[in-house]
């Protein structure tokens, strides 16, 4: 239980900017049942920032500040592997290791920058659709189906590289992780059952885009987790804009 505990700082640390000390002794494999928890705050401070805005603020604006606030508590991290994972699909030309290099360039290419643009305006009007319908809980759950919609990437496929983040994520993770982390979305079915459509397709995203990059990578690396988390996030919330 203590080892389990001591996995959400690091989930934490690892998810978002938020300042949290953490052990540095801790596994990395026991942050990954936590990843939803973290996504479910995200997703709760995101809908408190709606709520507290009110009918006083215009949807769109409401919608343009909440997906500013995922960014601001992410660090911007997971929309940079957007960038660099499609860099690395259109400058790799069917070279693994030249789209592995890629990834690794700081700078951000045509690719990535359409990339990138493409997945905020689908988040920023899905959003400002739901919070016009008052379906809001789905701004709520969609960090939390995303962040669990990365773990079977993590559990069921290779690393590209032998070391990074995706590498630690994947020599780390044990058995009970993945049914453990599957508790918090079962818990928010199970609360607002609508939800199974959107979370389908969140996780239907994640897996297609890592079957896709398995095959054109040889393995994952941590940029393609965050693509993942980014594209299922929008994902459920274009799942959700028309329930």
């Amino acid at each position: 239980m203590q080892r389990f505990l001591s996995g959400l700082p690091t989930a934490v640390a690892l998810l978002t900017t938020i300042p949290i000390r953490q052990d540095r002794a801790t596994d990395v494999g026991a942050a990954v049942p936590w990843f939803p928890a973290v996504g479910g705050l995200i997703g709760a401070l995101s809908l408190a920032l709606v709520v507290t805005a009110g009918p006083a603020i215009p949807s769109h604006v409401s919608a343009i500040l909440v997906v500013a606030l995922v960014a601001l508590l992410t660090g911007g991290l997971h929309l940079d592997g957007v960038a660099d994972t499609f860099d690395a699909l259109g400058g790799g030309r069917g070279d693994p290791a030249r789209a592995l290099a890629i990834m690794r360039d700081s700078r951000i290419g045509a690719h990535g920058a359409v990339a990138l643009q493409l997945v905020l305006l689908a988040k920023v009007l899905a959003a400002e659709a739901l919070i016009d319908r008052g379906q809001t809980f789905a701004l709520l759950l969609a960090p939390l189906f995303s962040r669990f919609a990365v773990i079977p990437c993590v559990a069921f496929f290779n690393s590209a590289r032998t070391d990074g983040l995706a590498h630690g994520l994947k020599s780390q993770l044990r058995a009970v992780h993945t049914p453990l982390s599957a508790l918090w979305p079962a818990a928010a079915i199970v609360w607002w059952p609508h939800a199974w459509i959107p979370a389908v397709a969140a996780v239907s995203v994640a897996l297609a885009l890592c079957v896709w990059l398995c095959r054109r990578l040889g393995g994952l690396t941590g940029d393609v987790y965050g693509a993942s988390i980014e594209l299922s996030e929008t994902a459920f919330l274009l799942a959700a804009w028309p329930g």
